[in-house]
């Protein structure tokens, strides 16, 4: 990673850490692209379970995926303030939910690319959730990462399948269309700590995304 892309992702992850990561500025973060790939990161700040706990920020998705978006031409949409409980998609009323849900009326619209952050306990590097209704698109993509990432632990659907009705990959394919979940091990989200881990996902990342039509 090059000097100024490391100062880029730390200084764009400050404005989601700000408050503890109840994060500052917008509730959202959206930038639209000319482009058939919308990638988002919903957990970039403190949010809740569907049960109302709450949970706190996977770190480093919302500026990940502005970087990522950015190169590679695709479009991009964040959490950047703390998200409100909500419990169903038809009632969901919050700036995030309101967003997502006019990008799902996109006629272009053919991927979403959901980034999330899990735990190091894990043991796998990445995980690739397919979701309840997989279909061609899904696969292509998949496999893409685990081509890119070979030298990784890339796997499917476990611990995180992305089945549940909450997730946006399940809401996504519900209406017709194709999404992923990624979740990142928190060794490859620390650019602060550790800039050759966070160059690979970086550049693997923009490879796979780069090319996907």
């Amino acid at each position: 990673m090059t000097p100024s892309r490391h100062v880029t992702w730390l200084a764009r992850e400050a404005r989601y850490a700000a408050a503890n990561y109840d994060g500052d500025g917008e509730p959202i973060t959206l930038v639209e692209r000319a482009s058939s790939v919308l990638i988002t990161a919903p957990h970039a700040v403190n949010h809740h379970r569907p049960d109302g706990t709450a949970k706190v920020a996977d770190l480093a998705t919302g500026s990940l995926a502005e970087i990522v978006a950015e190169a590679t031409g695709h479009s991009v949409l964040t959490a950047s303030r703390r998200v409100a409980p909500w419990a169903a998609w038809n009632e969901r009323d919050d700036p995030f939910g309101r967003a997502l849900a006019t990008q799902l009326t996109r006629s272009d619209l053919g991927l979403v690319v959901d980034l999330h952050g899990m735990s190091d306990e894990h043991g796998v590097d990445l995980c690739i959730g397919l979701g309840p209704q997989p279909g061609d698109a899904e696969s292509i993509i998949a496999e893409a990462l685990q081509r890119e990432f070979a030298e990784l632990t890339v796997v499917r659907n476990a611990p995180f399948p992305a089945r549940a009705t909450s997730t946006i990959t399940a809401h996504v394919q519900g209406r017709g269309l194709s999404a992923v979940q990624l979740e990142i091990a928190r060794r490859w989200r620390r650019p602060e700590a550790d800039a050759p881990r966070a160059r690979r996902l970086l550049e693997g990342l923009e490879a796979c995304l780069r090319h996907y039509s």
